[in-house]
């Protein structure tokens, strides 16, 4: 499954996405054990990091996007959407 992420040579996109909902659904799985303030808390922290993430400009995303724009970058399409 993260090959396929990661390394799209060869591979149906149907394995992609397959994988993608499995790991979904084995998240929300995990997220059914614990209490439902937990699950909430936990839930909300990461909104919280996702919102970092993508508006700041000191974010991940912002250091990712920055790092694939240089010339002599490695082609991992699983990092980021062309």
């Amino acid at each position: 499954g993260t090959v396929a992420i990661f390394y799209q040579r060869g591979i149906p996109q149907v394995i992609n996405q397959s994988y993608l909902v499995f790991t979904s659904v084995i998240v929300a799985w995990q997220l059914s054990f614990f209490n439902d303030w937990m699950a909430w808390a936990l839930l909300v922290m990461l909104a919280l990091y996702d919102l970092f993430a993508v508006l700041t400009p000191c974010g991940p995303l912002k250091a990712l996007v920055k790092l694939m724009s240089k010339e002599d970058a490695p082609n991992m399409p699983g990092l980021l959407y062309e």
